[in-house]
Order: structure tokens, then C-alpha cells, then sequence
């Protein structure tokens, strides 16, 4: 497989939303290229985390008018993939990692003192 194959997934969105979703549906939502189909998008997350896709939906995300200091700008439009896994199969996520259940600390534990 071609390397730049890999460069379709272009980062985790981390939203309470998405967080939910895998949580309870094990679906993973990313970013990925906006010119990449399901089929691509699909292939390259087996190979990446070697897990199987049941199911992968897309959606086009359009940019959002802004204005900074009185200039008007737009932010970037992207593609955003929702992958829905396979029972049995099941990706370490960022969150996962050294999690920390802020609602069971005190403000105590929060600030350190």
C-alpha cells in the first residue's frame, strides 16, 4: 500500500458528541481529506488499527464566515467520517489514556493545594 494513503485521515475530532458515540456505539469520528470516498476511508483505518469497519458515513463540512478585527475571513471546509466498528474489535483512543474523571475531584485536587 501506498504511504500517502494514510495522509486521507487527517486527525481524531474529539467532540462530548463523538465521545458518546464511541463510548456507546464504538463509532469513531475523524477528519479526514475531503476528495477521499468511503471505500478509502474504510481500507485505510483496517490497515492503520488493524480492526474491522462495519459501516462508514461522510459528511461535508462547509466553512464558516468570520470576521478578526474587522476582516472578513472563512475557515476551512472539511470532510468529517464517522466509522462504526465491528463488535469485538475496539481502537485506544486519546481520552482513554491517563483519564481523569474531573467530576468525582474537588477544586482542591483540581488546583493542587
Amino acid at each position: 500500500m501506498d504511504v500517502t494513503k494514510f495522509r486521507i485521515i487527517q486527525g481524531l475530532i474529539i467532540t462530548s458528541k463523538s465521545r458518546l458515540a464511541f463510548e456507546k456505539e464504538k463509532k469513531i469520528t475523524l477528519k479526514v481529506d475531503c476528495r477521499a470516498n468511503k471505500s478509502e476511508i474504510k481500507y485505510v483505518v483496517e490497515a492503520a488499527w488493524g480492526v474491522k469497519v462495519k459501516q462508514v458515513w461522510t459528511v461535508n463540512v462547509k466553512g464558516k464566515a468570520k470576521r478578526f478585527s474587522g476582516k472578513a475571513f472563512k475557515t476551512s471546509d472539511y470532510k468529517k467520517a464517522i466509522i462504526a466498528l465491528k463488535d469485538g474489535y475496539n481502537i485506544d483512543l486519546p481520552w482513554q489514556q491517563n483519564a481523569v474523571n474531573l467530576d468525582a475531584t474537588t477544586n482542591q485536587e483540581r488546583v493542587g493545594g
